[in-house]
């Protein structure tokens, strides 16, 4: 054995000794619980990725992809763009709806092993495991076509680049990249904003890195990210601001409400576990630039928004990626009870997804009155009948009146979900505005008069076409119900209506 395989045999045996001194002497039996529980979720996760239907806004955003464009109105451009690409090469399948964010969310697992390492965490592996599989803030979507997926890798990415920079100021390849994932994390969402913002903070209080303002390699970074949002300031230049304006400011303008406030407070516990939350502020407490600059500015900002607006618990995500960067898992009882409880919690919603749990349930305690609206997961399921249905009614009327009707609905989730699965032309009319507004189809932008419209409906969101206003004569055709193993799922409702401009 030459002198150099011996040095790094030691270094090997080095690092395992520090390892097992961290958890304990039964390494490899804990290590292969965890990861055993992981790798059984991680199989079960990318089966029902096949296997079940889009869910609601899985089919808006593939619409997008239809209809690729600048940006659009709920969300910059990049998630339709990310579809689009993958229907290119497998068209037609909800897998390949899902694909580019699978990978991103493997991708998000290795940057944030490497900046775990960079911290200076004892349990990287662990802390991707934890991440990335069971904490269900990131864990319950992670399979679904999102666009906080592709911005959790880019600010995972960021992170690494800004904490690799404190070490190498100098390293314009570290700016590029910090500038590109910047600028990939706003094309997907607009809080990618506060991405930058936090960069901003992390550069003016970094004394080794507050001397790059002087110098073109921070401006080079910057301009990249400029770059790369040029095409969400084109489209709302064209549109009179409709994204920016709703995403920062129309949807924040509620009436002060310390229950939501409450409420919001409640579900990050439970989608963090209350272990990991108070890991997150314990570590906040520590003296570091690098942490604080990246965590204060987003956790005010989401923790302050529930008491003026709706909300949704997974907003908060981008928030605690740098804390959870810098814990160590140290293996205690609490641990141990922490990782049975994200096991359980993965293993529980991956479980009602796959069967009807709820209405089995029920039907055991005898609930009179229970309705597949409160489960959730029936969202998955029916789409591919009812696209059937309006398929072949649309057939007919394509035989009858040598023209293809429009499918039209009163939610963009319907409308999106139907597309995909009856390949018609479909759009959605209301009062709340969507990205169908904006459509080159829009029937804002263009009359309906003297065709035939297709008007579907669900038990969960909306009753029938009465509450559209371009809509008249309207005939029930038809009622679909939807069964999961025997329990009703959802029932979908079709009308026969012609325009009121007729």
């Amino acid at each position: 054995m030459t002198s150099e395989s011996k040095n790094n045999e030691m270094t090997l045996l080095r690092r395992i000794g520090k390892l097992s001194a961290v958890i304990g002497p039964d390494t490899n039996q804990r290590f292969v619980r965890i990861f055993g529980a992981c790798g059984v979720l991680i199989v079960w996760r990318l089966i029902l990725s096949c296997l079940l239907g889009l869910g609601d806004d899985e089919g808006y955003y593939w619409d997008w992809s239809q209809h690729l464009s600048w940006s659009y109105y709920d969300h910059p451009p990049l998630v339709g763009w990310l579809i689009a690409l993958s229907q290119a090469i497998f068209p037609k399948a909800e897998w390949s709806v899902r694909l580019p964010f699978i990978i991103l969310d493997l991708l998000t697992g290795w940057m944030f092993y490497r900046l775990a390492r960079s911290r200076g965490s004892t349990t990287p592996f662990l802390s991707v495991a934890v991440l990335v599989v069971l904490i269900p803030l990131y864990s319950l979507g992670g399979f679904m076509a999102f666009p906080d997926i592709p911005m959790l890798a880019a600010w995972v990415v960021a992170l690494l680049m800004a904490s690799e920079l404190e070490q190498q100021p100098e390293a314009l390849s570290k700016w590029l990249l910090l500038g590109l994932a910047c600028g990939l994390a706003i094309l997907s969402k607009l809080t990618g904003l506060i991405l930058l913002a936090c960069v901003g903070i992390w550069a003016l209080v970094t004394p080794q890195v507050r001397r790059e303002f002087l110098r073109p390699r921070l401006w080079l970074g910057f301009l990249l990210t400029c770059l790369l949002v040029t095409p969400i300031v084109i489209w709302n230049l064209q549109h009179d601001f409709p994204t920016i304006r709703f995403q920062l400011w129309e949807r924040h303008q509620g009436p002060w409400n310390l229950e939501r406030g409450l409420t919001f407070f409640l579900a990050q516990l439970l989608l963090l576990s209350p272990y990991i939350w108070f890991s997150v502020f314990k570590a906040l407490k520590e003296e570091n630039r690098w942490l604080l600059s990246f965590s204060i500015l987003p956790l005010l900002i989401f923790y302050f928004q529930p008491l003026r607006s709706n909300f949704l618990p997974h907003w908060t995500a981008p928030a605690y990626l740098a804390p959870l960067a810098v814990i160590s898992w140290q293996w205690n009882k609490s641990l141990k009870l922490n990782l049975a409880y994200l096991v359980v919690v993965n293993f529980l919603f991956l479980l009602l997804c796959s069967f009807p749990v709820m209405p089995w349930l029920a039907t055991r305690v005898n609930v009179a009155d229970w309705n597949p609206r409160f489960d959730f997961t029936n969202d998955f399921y029916g789409w591919d009948k009812a696209g059937a249905d309006v398929a072949k009614l649309a057939a007919q009327i394509q035989r009858d009146e040598g023209e293809s009707p429009l499918l039209l609905a009163s939610r963009y989730q319907i409308a999106g979900n139907l597309a995909f699965y009856s390949d018609l032309e479909a759009t959605a009319y209301g009062d709340r505005a969507n990205a169908y507004r904006f459509f080159s189809n829009s029937l804002y932008a263009h009359p309906i008069a003297k065709r035939t419209i297709l008007f579907v409906a669900d038990n969960r969101y909306s009753s029938g076409p009465e509450q559209i206003g371009v809509l008249k004569n309207c005939t029930k055709l038809e009622d679909r119900s939807i069964e999961r193993w025997g329990f009703l799922a959802r029932t979908f409702s079709i009308w026969r209506c012609a325009s009121s401009e007729n």
